[in-house]
């Protein structure tokens, strides 16, 4: 019985042979049929060229099913088109090429052949749901029509589902209008679009290596920097190399930075130098601090690792100017680390270099501590998350890479593409970064000292959340508190550490950043840690209404030497900011018997919220919680309806499906109010009309295409 097996590896017997019968070469991945099978050797032919007859070993190949998974009768139409047209575009480039080396949209029909091909990858896999695949297919009839073209091939008539027409079953007018349809189709499609290049993209970065002449255990920690905004852009991704074996602790030390738009994409040379993105690296040592004396840095007694701080070791950037703008294919990079130059003074450095080359004197190729270098690769994946997971599932389907948000809510496609259900925003997201700026706590006993900041999120009863959120290789952590780089001696850091906190879903309780300061010595097993030594605060949620974003000057409290109790917030009666304080316009100095006023010192913040539920803007907060606020309804509704709402529509148009909901819910409740939401509803549709907020016109088309309240048509068209 004949039987059809696959090529496990190569083989190939070079040396004389007794045998009559000759040897089949195999190479790995070649289906062969096997004619007849006797102890160690079987006999067969290659199923790809019949002509070829010989033996092999058995271990050389093994069994194979070519059962295609539980799919339906229409992808398996899919699935045999697509094999059909591979076939045919393969053999014709071949016969192409065979007569001149160079031929016309070579390039777009190699990268067609390779969307194919991942196409019918993923609906073998039989996990591609029913409309996703009625989307394959328009999307597969397209390429196919193009791609024909390109290489002078038949045109293919279509009914409107994307499935081939039978000549020979269909009337001769409805074959000839198929023609024109299919010829005006392909027309369409050559022409070049008015639409931007690209609209979105992701760019893929896998740490590789890294070689590092330290004694201690290192972390680095990722992020993007945009030079004309002068900030940070992306979370931070963290990964750690290992002293002991000298080797990154994870090997899938892999980050996608998602929710990048045309702004980031260079669209010319112009363009690539007025606005540019840098790969920051930041390497911490985590190690205990040193004791100043030789001797007794002999006979130290290191402590528990827990207790070591994170202290600065080195710090680069990459220019991504050209990789994003010359080539989406991976690319890797060997970057060396700079331990002369901190990485604020490097991105001040990178900003006003022209070209990608200036950065080796950047980054320094090597610097006086010794030779330290990461290796890294990075590739450029076009369009939306959706539509790389759908182009590119071979990246996500085992160690799939972490994917990174942006500081801000997405300013292009990827910021529609949140709203994906039926009038419900499918990424919910309640997110705040804190930037740890700079603080400045010389004079008193802090002077001088090795200074550690510690960041917690603490409720009104004094109950600390697990809401700090980091990023890592190993996996996404929560925790109860952050820990910040410890420069040694210096009393006034510059940090620029991105905290990203995580606000607890339906909270109902005024929330806020302790922030202690503390010192940070050599371990003396004898000698406990006497708590912090000073405090600032930030109040992160007060009467449901966040932070606002932007800076904040905090006011620094010192504590006496184990005054403090981590239940006490009797300091948030206090005021917590430079402005709060002025606001008060009191003459005495706020301080408590624990908490006394620093006047000379001083922390600085910066803030960013992104919440698809939080809000700065009360009237905007007391109608998405009506229920809660009924007795100032109509007073909300009015403030909206003013003119000057419009300058703050930057909060509206990202609440366009809750916004809606609520207000058809208060119509339900409350009919008098109706030409109030009738006015509420022609401010967003103005809001959404302005060029700024164009990008969120298609979220108020997708709510209203789905919008099925029968009671609220009738209003709605009362007022027409």
């Amino acid at each position: 019985m004949l039987e059809k097996k696959i090529a496990r590896c190569n083989f190939s017997w070079n040396g004389p042979s007794p045998l009559i019968y000759p040897f089949l070469p195999l190479y790995i991945g070649e289906k062969v049929i096997v004619s007849c099978s006797c102890d160690d050797w079987s006999y067969g032919s290659s199923l790809d060229n019949g002509d070829r007859f010989g033996i092999f070993p058995n271990n050389a190949v093994i069994s194979f099913n070519e059962s295609i998974p539980s799919i339906s009768n229409e992808a398996i139409e899919i699935i045999e088109e697509l094999t059909e047209i591979l076939k045919e575009w393969w053999h014709t480039v071949k016969n192409t090429y065979y007569h001149q080396a160079r031929m016309e949209c070579q390039d777009e029909v190699l990268v067609y052949m390779e969307d194919l091909m991942v196409m019918r990858k993923k609906i073998l896999s039989g996990n591609v749901p029913i409309e996703e695949l009625k989307e394959m297919r328009s999307e597969l009839a397209r390429k196919i029509d193009l791609g024909n073209q390109w290489l002078g091939l038949d045109m293919l008539i279509r009914d409107d589902m994307g499935k081939k027409m039978d000549s020979d079953a269909t009337s001769v007018v409805q074959v000839y209008r198929a023609h024109v349809d299919a010829a005006s189709r392909i027309l369409n499609d050559s022409k070049p679009s008015d639409m931007p290049g690209v609209t979105a993209f992701s760019l893929l970065v896998h740490a590789l290596s890294a070689t590092v002449d330290s004694k201690a255990e290192c972390e680095f920690t990722l992020s993007l920097y945009d030079t004309s905004e002068k900030k940070f852009i992306s979370e931070n991704f963290v990964f750690y190399w290992s002293f002991s074996t000298g080797n990154l602790t994870n090997r899938n030390s892999k980050v996608l930075f998602n929710d990048l738009g045309s702004k980031e994409y260079p669209s010319s040379l112009l363009s690539m130098e007025a606005h540019r993105l840098l790969l920051c690296i930041r390497v911490a040592r985590i190690a205990p601090i040193e004791q100043i004396s030789s001797t007794l840095k002999k006979h130290a007694d290191l402590g528990p690792p827990q207790l070591w701080p994170r202290q600065p070791y080195a710090a680069a950037v990459l220019d991504l100017s050209n990789v994003i703008g010359n080539s989406h294919s991976a690319t890797e990079h060997i970057i060396s680390l700079n331990r002369d130059d901190s990485l604020e003074q490097l991105i001040a450095r990178a900003s006003t270099a022209r070209t990608n080359n200036s950065l080796k004197t950047v980054n320094g190729e090597l610097s006086a501590f010794g030779r330290a270098q990461l290796m890294i690769s990075t590739e450029v994946l076009l369009g939306s998350l959706i539509q790389i997971k759908k182009m590119h599932p071979q990246i996500f389907s085992s160690n799939p890479p972490f994917e990174l948000r942006r500081l801000s809510f997405a300013d292009i496609i990827s910021a529609v593409l949140k709203y994906q259900k039926i009038g419900i925003i499918d990424d919910i997201r309640n997110d705040l970064y804190v930037t740890l700026l700079q603080g400045d706590l010389h004079g008193g006993k802090g002077s001088d000292k090795n200074i550690e900041v510690r960041v917690t999120v603490v409720d009104t009863n004094g109950i600390v959340e697990n809401s700090i959120v980091m990023i890592t290789a190993d996996g996404i952590r929560c925790s109860t508190t952050y820990q910040s780089l410890v420069f040694y001696h210096d009393d006034k850091p510059k940090w620029n550490e991105a905290i990203k906190v995580q606000i607890p879903e339906n909270i109902d309780q005024n929330i806020h950043l302790r922030i202690t300061f503390h010192h940070k010595k050599a371990f003396d097993k004898t000698k406990q840690e006497k708590g912090p030594f000073a405090l600032a605060f930030a109040r992160i949620m007060e009467g449901a209404t966040l932070i606002r974003d932007g800076l904040h000057e905090l006011l620094v409290y010192k504590i006496e030497t184990g005054r403090f109790d981590d239940t006490d917030t009797s300091y948030t009666r206090l005021p917590a900011t430079r402005g709060e304080l002025k606001a008060s316009q009191s003459q005495l100095r706020p301080q408590t018997t624990t908490f006394i006023y620093g006047e000379k010192n001083f922390l600085t913040i910066e803030t960013v919220t992104c919440s698809t539920t939080l809000t700065h803007n009360k009237s905007l907060l007391d109608i998405l919680r009506w229920k809660q606020n009924r007795s100032n309804l109509k007073e909300r509704l009015e403030e909206i309806s003013k003119p000057k709402f419009l300058a703050v529509g930057e909060e509206l148009v990202k609440f366009i499906p809750n916004f809606c909901d609520a207000l058809f819910e208060i119509l339900d409740h409350y009919s008098e109010y109706d030409s109030l939401i009738f006015d509420n509803l022609i401010t967003l549709i103005q809001l959404v009309n302005e060029e700024r907020y164009k990008n969120f016109r298609p979220v108020l088309d997708k709510y209203v295409e789905n919008f099925h309240s029968t009671v609220a048509f009738s209003y709605v068209l009362n007022y027409q």
